[in-house]
């Protein structure tokens, strides 16, 4: 908020007495001309405000006297919603809420965590925003009216995850204020702080198959060993659709090399003789994980 106030609003944080009521997480010396103190522990900057001790307050949440209907205070944009909109308007910039970190060890020692655990963000948000489209989940009178003008001013996902172009221009900003306010000692490449969990388009294809939350995954059994196990005919569908290579009368197979391990995946064909003759190969599908 800061490097906002200071880049959109012309007002710069070393103008403004800042005065601190939680420690730092990090170890942090202000740089020269920052001014900023921190409060005794019996005092509150919600209180302070109330009482007029300090003009303004930065807070990640509503503050306990706005949501009360105290009248002594007030917000900074009374029409701050008409703000937020010309800000992103003008900027693309949706703000951030957080990230995702992974100690450095886990990353060297499992390269695949970092790609599968974005995914199940990914699918978690999918099912989550599915969810949320229903209108009767929520006690709101003009609930999906509020969604619908959502989607026409930020877009389908303003929750977006990765490091696409919008959430690139955000982490930007952030660098640009950290090393402006003496929080970082210089300004680091976003390949620096973030891992590439591409996987190329076609590592993709195939291991969004080997993902699918449709299809059971049996981990550690023997090269020679395979179970056969049932899967919706949609998910099948995508099966047949993509593993295309191998050679047989009776099946058609591909390996998938997945992050960590390799995929084989099968499926029967109408010629295979055995007890599941004459029914569609989408109706079963094989799948191991070799070691």
């Amino acid at each position: 908020m800061r490097g906002i106030l200071e880049h959109d609003y012309s007002v710069p944080h070393k103008s403004i007495e800042w005065l601190s009521e939680l420690d730092e997480d990090v170890d942090f010396s202000p740089p020269p001309g920052l001014n900023i103190t921190q409060v005794s522990q019996d005092k509150s900057l919600e209180d302070m405000l109330v009482d007029g001790e300090i003009d303004a307050l930065l807070s990640p949440d509503l503050i306990r006297p706005l949501t009360a209907g105290d009248k002594r205070v007030g917000r900074l944009f009374p029409n701050y919603k008409e703000e937020e909109i010309a800000f992103y308007r003008k900027t693309g910039i949706f703000p951030i809420m957080h990230v995702v970190g992974i100690k450095q060890e886990i990353v060297e020692r499992h390269p695949w965590v970092a790609t599968n655990l974005y995914k199940a963000f990914e699918q978690s948000k999918a099912v989550a925003m599915e969810r949320m489209e229903n209108p009767r989940i929520v006690p709101l009178a003009w609930y999906r009216e509020g969604w619908e003008e959502q989607e026409r001013i930020l877009g389908k996902d303003p929750w977006e995850y990765g490091l696409a172009e919008r959430n690139s221009r955000n982490f930007e900003r952030l660098v640009t204020y950290s090393h402006e306010q003496g929080l970082i000692k210089r300004p680091l490449p976003l390949d620096q702080l973030f891992l590439n969990i591409s996987e190329g388009r076609k590592a993709r294809r195939i291991q969004d198959l080997a993902l699918d939350r449709h299809l059971f995954q049996l981990p550690r059994i023997s090269r020679r060993t395979h179970e056969t196990v049932l899967a919706p005919r949609s998910s099948l569908s995508r099966a047949a659709s993509s593993l295309r290579s191998g050679s047989g009368i009776g099946r058609r197979m591909a390996v998938a090399a997945g992050p960590h391990r390799q995929y084989l995946c099968a499926w029967r064909s109408r010629r295979h003789p055995g007890p599941h003759r004459g029914r569609s190969p989408l109706h079963r599908v094989q799948t191991a994980i070799l070691r």
